[in-house]
């Protein structure tokens, strides 16, 4: 107690770790229907007592029937949220933010079925981090596609360089990197760490053979300014977009939130009754715990509903040109959620997808002051 969970906070990052894997029985068992995980953290991992919140890795491994996962402080009642969407006998990786709650916990929900979960520690927000977010605005970084130069297994990690690219200045000590697989050659998942420093047993993206999988991850950067990503088995396409980047002194503080949500087309929330297509622009301040005054960014959980066809989607500051990034990837007939963070414009950002058919939800988890 004593600690204000809900004060502006800075970041620090952590060389990846794992603390939860219910395969080998560290941390947790299996979580069966309905079931909570709680899991104490400040005061361990290195984690301090004035933490916030802490940014996890969650991977949901081969649940046995389809389910989504929430993670929360754990603070009753559980919000109407999802963290992570995941299909029967797949393997589903998502970044979240968890705020913690008084006593320093978090808490990680399963809906149905019986699912292992692997749960990867990257970093943690504090009020004495002076370690601020200097820039929420998505643009892309790497594209394999472009020099037809896939990152296989048998080659190594692939060293990309980032400060001094797609805008990212010389001050930058973390980055905040969407990480999209696509065409992979075989079930795999991708790693990413500080380039220089040893390969962690960590995961960021699981991917099927054949398909495509999205989902943030966040690392320092080396002091010659590059990151490291490998895949762990065959070789895939992958392609990197920056979504924010952290360097001290910079204005914006992380608030982490409980999940609320502010978007779900299929009931008309933050959309039009009737609402299938077309981008949608969404109103974020006074919404979901953001404030009215003092939000420059927002963090939210983006849920693509059963698109009629593959597609993806991008979410950017409303007022601003779609850029060429994604934050999300969608197989027709499929669920598919990651978390987002991004720059408010006119106080709203927008989500568009190619798709012509599909549904939207989005949860508020977190925003940025400044």
């Amino acid at each position: 107690g004593g600690v204000d969970r809900s004060a502006p906070a800075g970041f620090v990052a952590a060389a990846p770790q794992r603390i939860v894997d219910t395969r080998i029985g560290l941390g947790a068992a299996p979580l069966g229907p309905d079931g909570t995980l709680h899991l104490a953290l400040t005061d361990r991992f290195g984690i301090p007592a004035d933490a916030t919140s802490v940014l996890l890795n969650v991977t949901a491994i081969e649940p046995t029937a389809d389910t989504y996962l929430l993670a929360w402080s754990g603070s009753e009642p559980r919000p109407l949220a999802s963290s992570s969407n995941v299909d029967a006998g797949s393997n589903k990786a998502s970044l979240v933010i968890a705020r913690l709650s008084d006593a320093g916990s978090c808490s990680i929900y399963n809906l149905t079925g019986t699912t292992h979960v692997a749960v990867d520690l990257l970093g943690w927000f504090t009020s004495s981090s002076d370690l601020g977010v200097s820039s929420a605005r998505p643009r892309r970084l790497l594209d394999t596609r472009d020099s037809d130069q896939r990152l296989a297994a048998a080659d190594g990690p692939l060293q990309v360089p980032v400060r001094g690219w797609a805008g990212v200045d010389d001050g930058v000590d973390a980055v905040m990197l969407n990480i999209t697989a696509t065409d992979a050659s075989a079930n795999s998942f991708l790693t990413l760490w500080e380039a220089g420093t040893t390969h962690p047993g960590t995961s960021n993206v699981n991917v099927g053979s054949g398909s495509t999988a999205a989902n943030p991850a966040v690392s320092e950067i080396s002091a010659d300014g590059r990151v490291a990503v490998a895949t762990n088995t065959g070789s895939t396409h992958v392609v990197v977009d920056i979504m924010a980047t952290f360097s001290a002194n910079a204005p914006g503080r992380v608030v982490a939130l409980d999940p609320s949500r502010v978007l779900d087309s299929r009931v008309g929330l933050g959309a039009p009754a009737g609402w299938s297509g077309g981008p949608i622009i969404l109103p974020l301040l006074g919404m979901g715990g953001v404030p009215v005054g003092g939000a420059s960014a927002v963090i939210l959980n983006v849920v693509a509903v059963e698109p009629d066809r593959d597609s993806f989607f991008t979410v950017y500051p409303t007022g601003t040109r779609r850029p060429g990034s994604s934050n999300l990837n969608a197989a027709a007939g499929k669920v598919v959620s990651n978390l987002v963070m991004v720059e408010l414009g006119l106080g709203a950002v927008t989500i568009e997808s190619n798709a012509a058919r599909v549904h939207l939800v989005a949860d508020v988890v977190g925003y940025v002051t400044g």
